[in-house]
């Protein structure tokens, strides 16, 4: 008869120690995780194919052949354009819908619409070219930021300013056309004033 040393007997031998066992609790805390992080996932998805098909022009400026034909229509159904009234540039800063922020020019008028202009209250511009006193162009892209233009009327109380997005420096492009067609406006304005008649002395 065989005899077996305890240290080669597996069943005298001890058993490896066993991994603690997750705590239910956290398994309950690491679905929650998860389904979070899914949820955040999913929600960012949707808002970016929601605004993808809102077609909203942007962040750029763009010149009024780019704008889209819907876009134009909603501006004559708005009152903003008039029937054959082209767009010559067009800034929005909508993600959803050109009413929420933009500014348009045309040969005879600069309009600026904002669903928000501060303190719950829309704002919404239109003025003729030859009614601005002056332009002034605010250049902030070395800060990272829209540049700005400011608009002076004859009515303090009236002036407004917007911004442009400085993608492309399509913000420039906006600026200096809107420039020309306003410096063209002045020009055409005062030919037009009639000519008093000397009185005979």
């Amino acid at each position: 008869m065989s005899v077996t040393a305890p240290r080669d007997d597996p069943w005298l031998q001890p058993s490896a120690p066993r991994s603690p066992a997750v705590p239910q609790a956290l398994w309950w805390v690491l679905g929650g995780c998860g389904l979070l992080l899914l949820s955040v996932v999913g929600a960012f998805v949707a808002f970016t194919v929601s605004v993808g098909l809102a077609d909203v022009p942007g962040p750029a400026a763009v010149p009024g052949q780019e704008l889209a034909a819907k876009w134009r229509t909603w501006l004559v159904a708005e009152g903003l354009l008039a029937e054959g009234e082209e767009v010559l540039y067009f800034y929005s800063s909508g993600l959803y819908h050109i009413r929420e922020e933009c500014a348009f020019f045309t040969a005879q008028r600069l309009v600026y619409l904002n669903e928000d202009g501060g303190a719950g209250e829309s704002q919404r511009v239109d003025v003729r070219l030859e009614e601005i006193m002056e332009l002034e162009f605010e250049d902030r892209d070395e800060l990272g930021e829209d540049s700005v233009i400011h608009v002076y009327l004859e009515d303090e109380e009236r002036d407004f300013s917007f911004p442009l997005d400085t993608t492309q420096r399509r913000d420039e492009a906006f600026e200096a056309l809107l420039r020309t067609c306003w410096e063209a406006a002045h020009d055409a304005a005062e030919q037009a004033e009639p000519i008093e008649p000397a009185l005979p002395r």
